[in-house]
């Protein structure tokens, strides 16, 4: 029988992150916690697009190839390796356009991206002055990570479990009991550590001096998430 409610316990601790469950009978208490940490990022990815149309599908295709060629050797200008550029995305094919009332054949359009890796982050600003010399580059947004992210992701998760833990022992010293052993855990793992771009804007520094990109990264969270079946003694 108490294995039974042990079960259900939990079967509601997978379910469900936002409480804490007390069961008397069987002695166990579940409790989820979380955490995070603010860290600076190490590395930048960062896509450029290149974008044609023309009256052809070869003429598009080279006039896109031409642009994303000048892109990958404005990146190697700047010290960004061949193995930290790779084609991402090509298509190629009919472009139209809507004119009164029905679709009309524009062109041919052929587009191409790549994706690159920054390693330097004080290398993004000149890379982005740089690219946008090139008419018809597109950069997507700059998306900010760690390289090697796992050192921080367990620190995050040893801090939610020690979390749970407090807030387990909180509960049962109300009922005069300790907290026992961990008999499960079960984890989430918060992708927000890349959602944090930084700050990227064109700034005039005089009237007689073209503007130039400021980018000023910001920090990356890592966030953690438990919740935890322990014993009650």
């Amino acid at each position: 029988m108490k294995a039974m409610r042990i079960a259900l316990i939990l079967i509601a601790l997978l379910l469900s992150f936002s409480c804490a469950t007390w069961d008397r009978e069987s002695g166990v208490i579940s409790v989820s916690a979380s955490s995070s940490l603010s860290v600076d990022p190490d590395i930048a990815r960062m896509e450029v697009s290149a974008s044609a149309l023309s009256d052809t599908t070869l003429s598009a295709r080279e006039k896109a190839s031409l642009m994303i060629n000048s892109a990958i050797e404005v990146l190697k200008s700047h010290g960004i390796d061949e193995d930290d550029i790779a084609t991402s995305y090509i298509d190629v094919g009919p472009s139209y356009i809507w004119i009164d009332g029905e679709n009309r054949l524009a062109g041919q359009r052929a587009s191409t991206s790549i994706g690159l890796d920054i390693h330097s982050l004080e290398l993004i600003a000149p890379i982005v002055d740089s690219l946008t010399l090139i008419d018809g580059i597109s950069i997507s947004q700059i998306a900010l990570d760690r390289e090697d992210i796992d050192k921080e992701r367990s620190q995050a998760r040893k801090m939610a479990i020690a979390e749970a833990r407090k807030k387990a022992e909180e509960y049962a010293s109300a009922e005069g009991r300790r907290v026992g052993g961990i008999i499960s855990i079960s984890d989430s793992s918060n992708a927000l550590y890349r959602a944090y771009s930084g700050k990227m804007e064109a700034l005039s520094f005089d009237m007689a001096s073209s503007s130039s990109t400021y980018y000023r990264p910001g920090k990356i969270t890592i966030s953690e998430s438990v919740s935890v079946l322990f014993e009650l003694d």
